[in-house]
Formats: structure tokens, sequence, C-alpha cells
């Protein structure tokens, strides 16, 4: 079993994730589900039906919080922050423990495996954003190394892992991990950074025989809310879109106007 569940939220994904939450603690098994969320929206998520999932303030990571404040990272300065409180909260349990990042906007539909006779399991994405990489080189002087993309919603981790990227990354560097990542942020970028395929690459550099890839990418989907028009439809539509998708992401930019009924009727089931 996983040792922990990590998820981090704003309020723009509260409704999801509360649908999400009880398939989630269903389709993932773990020893804890935590999720970090700003401090001033305790209260508000602590009020919601979040089936065992613990919520702590992201002040605990009020350090990170500084230093990215520092960078003047703009109106990114949020979705910024989520990544690094993700890797943070890794760092949690004994060494080969695993724990899981998922993300709050998105639903599992049957369950998940993340590890298989010892192997930790990638699912895998699209997406290829040269700046992750240019970064990644110079963090850890190493390219892209697989086809895909780590960037699938969801990531697992070994606790000893992480604590050896940390090692790394400190060893090449004189402050601690977070600050050497926040220094090379590139502030042009919009996006200069990826937890997923920064920690993704490490893994395949590092323990090439310890995790497995999945090279398909049509196993989950992105844009739930074109497909299905809301997170609120997952249980009149679950079984049919179980046999075909581990897990639907309802991303807040998915606004497509399309019919989503006529598009989900499109699909190969």
């Amino acid at each position: 079993m996983l040792n922990k569940v990590i998820t981090v939220c704003t309020r723009k994904d509260a409704i999801t994730f509360e649908i999400a939450a009880p398939y989630i603690t269903k389709y993932i098994p773990a020893k804890s589900y935590v999720m970090l969320v700003p401090e001033a929206d305790l209260n508000y998520f602590s009020a919601l039906k979040l089936e065992n999932f613990d919520i702590i303030s992201e002040e605990k990571y009020r350090n990170i919080s500084a230093l990215l404040l520092e960078k003047n990272l703009g109106t990114r300065f949020g979705w910024y922050f989520q990544q690094f409180i993700k890797m943070a909260e890794l760092d949690d349990g004994d060494l080969n423990d695993i724990n899981v990042i998922w993300d709050a906007d998105t639903i599992p539909l049957r369950k998940i495996q993340f590890e298989d006779e010892g192997k930790l399991c990638f699912f895998q994405g699209t997406e290829h954003h040269i700046p992750y990489f240019k970064l990644i080189k110079s963090l850890l002087d190493v390219d892209k190394l697989v086809a895909t993309s780590f960037i699938a919603q969801c990531l697992p981790f070994r606790v000893s892992w992480f604590r050896e990227f940390k090692e790394e990354v400190e060893n090449r560097g004189d402050g601690c991990w977070f600050e050497e990542i926040i220094k090379l942020i590139d502030n042009k970028e919009s996006s200069g950074f990826s937890e997923y395929e920064t920690l993704g690459t490490y893994a395949a550099k590092n323990y090439k025989t310890e995790i497995l890839i999945n090279n398909h990418t049509d196993n989950w989907y992105r844009f739930g809310s074109s497909l299905i028009g809301s997170p609120k439809n997952i249980p009149k539509y679950h079984n049919k879109l179980s046999k075909k998708y581990n897990f639907l992401s309802f991303e807040s930019w998915d606004k497509t106007n399309n019919s989503f009924i006529k598009r989900f009727f499109k699909l190969n089931f």
C-alpha cells in the first residue's frame, strides 16, 4: 500500500476535488491522504466532504513561499508554489515508502496501479515544453530521456529517491534544493519549471531498472470538461468512462463550447 497521496488545491478546483475525493480514497489505497490549501481557505476546505483527507495550511512551507516571492513571478507565483509544496511533501515516511502526487482537478475512474512487482509505474503525457528541459539540464546535467512526458496528472516517488534527489541538487549548488531550483527559473517564461518532468527525468536516469514507463498516452484524458461538461456528470458516465480511462482531468482553462454529449458518444469505447 502507498504511504501517502498528496494534493494541493485552491478554491477554483474545490468543486472538482469534492467530487474526486471519494474516488481517490476508493481507487488509490494509501495509509494517509493530505491536501494543502491556502491559509485563508483552511476553514472553507475543512467544511467540505473530503473523505479522509487531512487538510493542511500551505503556511507549512512559508520558507519556500518567501523565496518565490523574492523571485517576482507575478501571477504565476501560485502555480510555481503548488509544485514545490507537492515535492516537499514527498519527503515524508520511511526510505522505501512510496508517496504519490495527485492533481486536485483529476478524478480516478478505476483502481490505479502505481507499483508492479516492486517497480514504480509512471503514466505518460504528450507535452514537450523546451524550457522545462533547459532547467533540468542546468539542475541535473541530464537531457530529456523519454519520448513521452511525465506530465500526466500524477506521479509516484519513493522517499529514498526524493532524498537522493535533494542531496544531488544541494551538492551541485550552495543552497537547499528548492532554492537551487528557484534560482534557475527564467522569469521571462510563464512556465519555466515542471516538478513532474524534473522528478520523472531523475527517476529515468537513476532508477531505470526500478520503474515502468507506460508509453501509451491515451489511457487517461485531460479535457474532461469538453468531454462530459462537468465533473458533476462523473456518476452518470462513470461506468462507460472507466472502460477506456484510468482518470479524467478537469482543467480550469478547458472551456470548449462543443456539445459534450455529441463529443462523448463519438468516442470509440
